[in-house]
């Protein structure tokens, strides 16, 4: 399923593939998180020209419900780097939260990604 939503990331919402990393370590942005995300969408905005967390995608298995309680999990891993946005899909359901004011609320569907 992770494939399928780095071939959509790619081909729908036109994310260049250099800024997609898969199974990305957040101790990289937090040494004392241990967790891993699935997917992460890097945006050029940060310091001296680097790249800023813009997504976060975390995929679930098939039937597993996207809840309250994963949506919680999802938000929680997104505020240690900072993200954008968060993505949690099944495959099946997808849902969408946008960083507003230091918390993260639901929204439609994901603007569109640009440079």
């Amino acid at each position: 399923m992770r494939q399928a939503l780095v071939r959509w990331l790619m081909d729908e919402a036109e994310i260049p593939p250099r800024l997609i990393s898969v199974e990305y370590s957040l101790s990289a942005l937090d040494p004392t998180c241990r967790k891993r995300a699935d997917i992460v969408i890097w945006k050029p905005g940060g310091k001296n020209g680097g790249l800023v967390p813009w997504l976060l995608v975390e995929c679930k298995a098939p039937g597993i419900a996207l809840g309250d309680k994963v949506a919680d999990q999802v938000r929680r891993y997104a505020e240690k780097i900072h993200a954008a946005f968060v993505m949690v899909s099944n495959g099946a359901a997808t849902r969408f939260f946008k960083l507003d004011g230091g918390k993260y609320g639901e929204i439609s569907g994901l603007p569109r990604f640009s440079l």
